[in-house]
């Protein structure tokens, strides 16, 4: 600040002499002023800078990111149908002349039985009296528990018996047995097989009646309905006992062992032992039918 007033001094004195030289030219005279100036002795103190320092403290701040929604528009394509058309093609094919040889091959449900192991072939066959059809015929006695356990399965199967075949029922007959059988030409002659012919086998194995004469037998038929002098009058007929000992006869005619035994076509024994259970019984009977179908 100092050297600024001096400065400032020295620009108006020279403003001064200027002015007296230019009155002088005028005939004025100024006289001339001693202008003394003093040195000034400028002292710059030197000032001592202190930075404090300064604690920066960072804060930390809290980021939240709200979750953002992304919706995806469906877009509906579309696909205009294209018009193919096809030109026909006319293909000429040459008939080929094919011989197939026969095979005879008999598979029933896939799967194929065995003469011997699941069936037994008779030694020679026997007439059958069904004309064309294959005739199957069960050989039975209602005493029997095993009949009476087929009996179910039998009347399964006939639901389902191929139409080349035909069903006949005939009591067995061996020593002591033409009682049991007379009760089933009975009923035939009352036309009353189809209705009480599985009613017997329940009356005899659950309910356990006992059939010991033919009181006890006309008595059980009454019971269900079948006039009484009927019943008797065909248990005392002889065409009743025609029948029975044509089934004696037939009974050792097939050869069989025991009841039930089912012969297929005058042909074929199948019994639970051969096919092996009494279910796979009808297996075996289904095979043997298409095998004489054929």
């Amino acid at each position: 600040m100092k050297k600024l007033t001096a400065f400032a001094f020295l620009i108006i004195l020279s403003a001064f002499v200027f002015y007296a030289n230019f009155m002088s030219a005028g005939n004025v005279v100024i006289e001339p002023v001693e202008t003394v100036i003093e040195p000034v002795e400028t002292v710059i103190e030197p000032v001592e800078t202190v930075i404090e320092p300064v604690e920066t403290v960072i804060e930390p701040v809290e980021t939240v990111i709200e979750p953002v929604e992304t919706v995806i528009e469906p877009v509906e394509t579309v696909i205009e149908p294209v018009e193919t058309v096809i030109e026909p093609v006319e293909t000429v094919i040459e008939p080929v002349e094919t011989v197939i040889e026969p095979v005879e091959t008999v598979i029933v449900n896939q799967k194929k039985f065995i003469a011997g192991k699941n069936y037994i072939v008779l030694d020679k066959a026997i007439e059958t009296e069904t004309g064309s059809q294959v005739e199957v015929r069960e050989l039975f006695w209602y005493f029997c528990p095993h009949c009476f356990t087929v009996h179910p399965l039998l009347d399964n199967w006939l639901k389902t018996m191929d139409s080349s075949a035909q069903f006949i029922l005939q009591p067995a007959v061996f020593p002591g047995w033409e009682y049991g059988a007379s009760f089933y030409y009975v009923l035939e002659e009352l036309g009353e097989v189809d209705r009480l012919h599985g009613a017997l086998f329940n009356a005899i194995h659950i309910q356990k009646l006992q059939f010991k004469t033919q009181q006890d037998f006309v008595a059980w038929l009454a019971f269900n309905g079948v006039d009484e002098e009927k019943a008797n009058k065909a248990y005392s007929s002889f065409s009743i006992k025609i029948a029975v000992n044509k089934a004696k006869a037939n009974t050792y005619k097939y050869r069989v062992p025991g009841v039930p035994a089912f012969i297929v076509n005058g042909k074929y024994m199948v019994n639970g032992t051969s096919a092996g259970s009494a279910e796979k019984i009808f297996e075996v009977i289904d095979y043997l039918i298409q095998k004489e179908s054929q």
